[in-house]
């Protein structure tokens, strides 16, 4: 027949540290047992049951105040950081109406060619290392020109179909 608890592996000598350690916390654990199990040997079924409830209702009570109750009171003023825009970035105000194209087709097809010559750039050897300086030194410069690439499909799609969002 099959062995319910099986022998625990020994770890490696180089933990010897942390096996000493191991062993005296696993003493003094077995230890404590003991001393609970003597302690609660005269109790009855009934008796030990109201125990672990009133524990229970303990630990949760003062677990919810701790959360709850003593968080909200000491919390104070919530502070906000104000949001800094770049002053590249595009802002559509109100009276920019929805249907504005805010990259040119100009634009569009100078970055689909970027695009195309950085894949040639990748797939060639020779151009390989010129694609690898280019990406160490951009390294978020492809994942920009295709964001920017699909926006300008968005808005074509948007300007073609006449709606403003």
């Amino acid at each position: 027949m099959f062995r319910l608890f099986k022998k625990r592996e020994q770890p490696s000598a180089a933990s010897g540290i942390w096996l000493k350690m191991g062993t005296w916390l696993e003493k003094r654990q077995r230890l404590l047992a003991g001393r609970l199990n003597q302690r609660a040997q005269g109790w009855s079924r009934r008796s030990i049951k109201i125990g672990l409830v009133i524990f229970c209702i303990l630990y949760s009570s003062i677990s919810i105040y701790t959360m709850f109750i003593r968080s909200t009171a000491e919390a104070g003023p919530v502070h906000v950081d104000p949001i800094n825009v770049p002053e590249h970035a595009v802002i559509p105000s109100e009276s920019q109406s929805g249907a504005e194209m805010l990259l040119s087709a100009d634009g569009y097809q100078r970055l689909l060619s970027f695009n195309r010559y950085m894949d040639s750039l990748q797939q060639s050897p020779e151009g390989r290392e010129v694609y690898q300086n280019i990406i160490q030194e951009r390294p978020g410069l492809r994942d920009s020109v295709r964001y920017i690439i699909s926006l300008y499909q968005k808005q074509v799609k948007r300007v073609k179909y006449g709606k403003q969002k």
